[in-house]
């Protein structure tokens, strides 16, 4: 199913959240996700998530084809809450390619 991993970009008015969040996502999510911070280097990315109200308010234009959700976290968010929600997307994932058998994508 995955044929390669999926680029997400974290958005949020705080750039000590997003860092946080994308060093996460960098343990956590290593074989499932390309983590990158908004602004992203590639004009194309699979999902955005927005990381408090403000830039959920400020959504940018996407990208064909990309998603948005919502994480609703905070610099005051711990470490562990962050975790979660990366869990919980890379779990998804994981569920999806075991439909097909197809496990992790290729690095």
């Amino acid at each position: 199913m995955y044929k390669r991993r999926a680029r997400v970009v974290f958005l949020a008015t705080s750039d000590t959240l997003v860092e946080r969040t994308v060093r996460c996502a960098e343990t956590v999510g290593t074989k499932w996700i390309q983590a990158m911070a908004y602004p992203p280097p590639m004009s194309d990315y699979d999902l955005l998530i927005t990381l408090d109200v403000e830039s959920l308010r400020n959504l940018p234009p996407l990208p064909i084809g990309a998603r948005h959700k919502h994480w609703p976290l905070s610099v005051l968010s711990s470490s562990a809450d962050i975790e979660a929600h990366m869990k919980s997307l890379i779990g998804g994932m994981q569920l999806l390619a075991g439909l097909d058998e197809s496990g992790a994508p290729p690095n």
